[in-house]
């Protein structure tokens, strides 16, 4: 009675660890390339200006792994006259920035993006204007949050509990992908410390058969010319140059 106990104990433990322990110790973070977490929207004067905050993967590739992540802030203006060469004047975090926007035909807007921490405004005003010197126009840009939002890490729980079959496949591949990165570094640096060892073998070979050439041709030749000296100088100071490289490469 005591061993089925102690069994059905393991097994529920087992099974904690599979669904509970490793969606716990998981960061499902890792898997997001991009968030974006704040919005701001305002309309003045026929301009219209779309700016968010987000992190971002940087290069960003849309592969289900996320790389390095960066701050990026963003804005979109929509403009009366899309012939025209548009500047933004904004101030974030105490900081005051400009920024010349490029026209994106395909979304009819004018645009930029730059690396800026996580704004604390709740308004932004956007002054507009152009290169030919129009007088600027005001845009108040509200922030679209209203504190009742989800966090991404809510987010993401939530998420894993309505997908767990879905996510406990994630985390299974992720960690085959960790082993078989493992594998490759292991077998790679193997590789390099067997070439080290070959350059360095080879290093003392030429340098084992360079001397010996040298010493035939001074028993050869015992009344050596100083002009003979000065030529055969700078061929030892190779050999030294060549022993040093053998030293570095151990």
């Amino acid at each position: 009675m005591k061993k089925k106990l102690f069994a059905s104990a393991l097994a529920a433990a087992a099974l904690a660890l599979a669904f509970g322990g490793c969606a716990a110790s998981a960061d499902l973070t890792e898997y997001v390339s991009e968030y974006r977490s704040d919005i701001y929207e305002g309309t003045s004067g026929g301009y219209s200006v779309f700016a968010s905050f987000s992190q971002r993967e940087y290069p960003y590739e849309a592969d289900g792994n996320a790389g390095e992540m960066s701050d990026l802030f963003e804005a979109a203006l929509s403009a009366p006259d899309n012939t025209k060469t548009y500047i933004l004047t904004f101030s974030v975090g105490g900081t005051e920035y400009e920024e010349e926007l490029s026209f994106d035909s395909v979304r009819m807007v004018h645009t930029f993006s730059r690396s800026l921490p996580c704004p604390t405004e709740k308004e932004i005003v956007f002054s507009v204007t152009d290169t030919e010197g129009a007088e600027p126009v005001a845009v108040t840009a509200a922030s679209v949050k209203s504190g009742k939002e989800i966090s991404l890490s809510g987010l993401l729980s939530s998420l894993s509990s309505a997908e767990r079959e879905r996510f406990a496949a994630l985390e299974r591949r992720d960690l085959c992908h960790a082993r078989r990165c493992g594998e490759r570094r292991t077998a790679r640096h193997e590789r390099n410390e067997i070439k080290k060892e070959e350059e360095a073998v080879s290093s003392s070979f030429f340098l084992k058969n360079a001397v010996q050439s040298t010493m035939q041709i001074s028993a050869k030749s015992p009344s050596v010319s100083r002009s003979a000296h000065r030529d055969i100088h700078p061929l030892c100071a190779l050999f030294r140059s060549r022993i040093r490289d053998s030293l570095r490469s151990f």
